[in-house]
C-alpha cells in the first residue's frame, strides 16, 4: 500500500473481508498498524459470510466513496467472483485498484477459470508454493507434485502446502 500511495498518491481504501476470525484481524489490524498512521482514509469496511458470492453492493459503495484501492481479505473460492464483479463489462468496471489477499486467484488456472478477468488485480501471495512451486524448498516441491499426481492438476488455491512435520492444532 505503501508503494500505491507513493507511485499514485492513492490514500483512500475500501476493506472487504471474509467474516472469519483471520480475515478480521487482518483487517482490523492494516487498519490500526497501516492505515490510520499513514494518512490513509478507510472509506468502508465490509465482512462477507462464507460462501457469499454477490459483492455488487460493496463494489458500488467503494466506487461511490472515492475508494482509490479496494483491499479483499479472503481465502474462500467464492470470492474468485469478486473480481469479475470488478472487472466486469457488463456492470461497469468498478475505477479503484483491487490489491489485496484473494485466494482462489494464486492458482495457475485462474486465468482461464475467471475468464481472463482478473487483469489488473493485484494479488499478494505470502506463502511459497502457492502458485508455483519451488525445487529451492523441496519438501514443498515434492508434497506439490504428489498432490499434482494424486488429483490430477496442481492446486488451485492461495494457501501453499504446509512444510513438513507442521501440523494444526487449532
Amino acid at each position: 500500500m505503501s508503494f500505491v500511495n507513493k507511485e499514485f498518491g492513492f490514500n483512500k481504501v475500501y476493506i472487504l473481508h471474509q467474516d472469519v476470525a483471520w480475515a478480521r484481524a487482518a483487517a482490523d489490524e492494516m487498519v490500526k498498524t497501516y492505515f490510520e498512521k499513514s494518512g490513509w482514509t478507510v472509506v468502508g469496511q465490509e465482512s462477507f459470510p462464507t460462501g457469499a458470492s454477490g459483492f455488487l453492493f460493496a463494489l458500488m459503495k467503494a466506487h461511490n466513496g472515492g475508494a482509490q484501492v479496494i483491499l479483499p481479505i479472503f481465502d474462500m473460492p467464492e470470492s474468485g467472483t469478486m473480481v469479475k464483479q470488478w472487472n466486469s463489462p457488463v456492470y461497469g468496471k468498478v475505477p479503484a485498484v483491487m490489491a489485496g489477499f484473494i485466494s482462489p486467484l494464486a492458482g495457475p488456472r485462474a486465468w482461464r477459470v475467471f475468464e481472463a478477468r482478473i487483469g489488473g488485480a493485484i494479488n499478494c501471495n505470502f506463502e511459497l508454493g502457492s502458485a508455483i512451486a519451488s525445487k529451492k524448498v523441496l519438501s514443498q516441491w515434492n508434497s506439490s507434485r504428489r498432490n499434482e499426481k494424486k488429483f490430477g492438476k496442481p492446486m488451485e488455491a492461495g494457501h501453499g502446502p504446509a512444510p513438513l512435520g507442521t501440523r494444526c492444532t487449532s
